[in-house]
C-alpha cells in the first residue's frame, strides 16, 4: 500500500510541477521582417493565384487587414501550385510599401479545405503561418504577395491581399 501511494504521490506531483512550468500560454517567437529578399529562384516567375492570406491576427476580413499590437502580426493562409499538384516547399511573404520587406512562413500545415476545393488529396498540408515582427515597416499600407518555392519551379502568388500598420 505504501508504494502505491508513493507512486500516486509521485504521478500528482508531476502533473501539478507540470501544470506550473506550462501555464498553457503559448509564446509565440515573432521574424523579424527584412529588406533582403530570399534567394526563391524567382527571376521570371510564373504567377499563380493558387493562395490565400485568410486572417491576420485572427481577423478574416477578406482583401486586408490592420496590425492590432504595435509592429507584430501573425498571418495565416495556404498557397499550392496547382500544375505540380503539390504543397510548397518553401514560402515568404512579399510586404511592398514605400520599401520591400519579405518574411519567412511556417509550412506544411495541415488544410483539408484547399485539398477538397481542388479535389488533391497532395494539397492538404498546403497551409502556411508567419508571425512577423514588422518594427522594420513605417506606417502605412502594405501588398502582400506570396513567394512560392517549390520542387520544380517557384511562384509569385497575389492574393489580393493588404494590411494596414498605424
Amino acid at each position: 500500500m505504501k508504494i502505491v501511494t508513493a507512486l500516486v504521490l509521485i504521478s500528482l506531483t508531476q502533473v501539478i510541477a507540470c501544470n506550473e512550468s506550462n501555464s498553457g500560454a503559448v509564446k509565440l517567437v515573432y521574424t523579424k521582417a527584412s529588406l533582403n529578399r530570399p534567394d526563391t529562384g524567382l527571376t521570371q516567375a510564373a504567377q499563380s493565384e493558387s493562395c490565400s492570406v485568410d486572417a491576420i491576427d485572427g481577423d478574416k476580413t477578406p482583401n486586408g487587414g490592420v496590425v492590432k499590437e504595435p509592429a507584430k502580426a501573425t498571418l495565416v493562409g495556404w498557397a499550392v501550385n496547382t500544375s505540380a499538384g503539390a504543397p510548397s516547399r518553401k514560402i515568404w511573404i512579399e510586404f511592398t510599401g514605400a520599401k520591400s520587406f519579405y518574411g519567412e512562413t511556417t509550412v506544411n500545415l495541415e488544410r483539408k479545405d484547399v485539398a477538397k476545393y481542388f479535389n488533391n488529396p497532395a494539397l492538404s498540408n498546403s497551409g502556411w503561418e508567419a508571425n512577423m515582427d514588422l518594427t522594420a515597416l513605417a506606417a502605412g499600407t502594405y501588398t502582400i504577395k506570396i513567394l512560392i518555392k517549390g520542387d520544380h519551379e517557384s511562384l509569385i502568388c497575389d492574393p489580393k491581399y493588404s494590411i494596414k500598420i498605424n
